[in-house]
């Protein structure tokens, strides 16, 4: 859909601003945090999402398995900027989920 399109194009163009040694330490600190002792802890129900495209086989065994009480579904053609691709149909997951 058009507006999904537009909204990709403006993350694209915000990611391209910003700074290569921001981007470097973000990616650093993603790359060593280790939340998994207090993600065992989360005892509420929890929804992953997981994208398609964007090995979902990962979500599930880094995220969804450390959660006690979560459910994983699958996004067809879901990518890794799937809220920004697709905001409608993970608003319908969560509509879901929640009700």
């Amino acid at each position: 859909d058009a507006s999904d399109s537009a909204a990709l194009d403006r993350l694209c163009a915000a990611a391209a601003q910003t700074p290569r040694d921001a981007a470097l330490e973000s990616f650093e600190s993603w790359a060593f945090a280790d939340f998994a002792e207090q993600t065992r802890r989360i005892e509420a129900p929890v929804l992953v999402i997981a994208p398609e495209r964007d090995s979902p086989e990962v979500s599930e065994r880094r995220v969804t398995a450390l959660l006690p009480n979560a459910r994983q579904v699958m996004l067809p053609q879901g990518a890794h900027y799937a809220i920004v691709e697709q905001p409608a149909a993970i608003a319908r997951l969560m509509r879901d989920f929640v009700a």
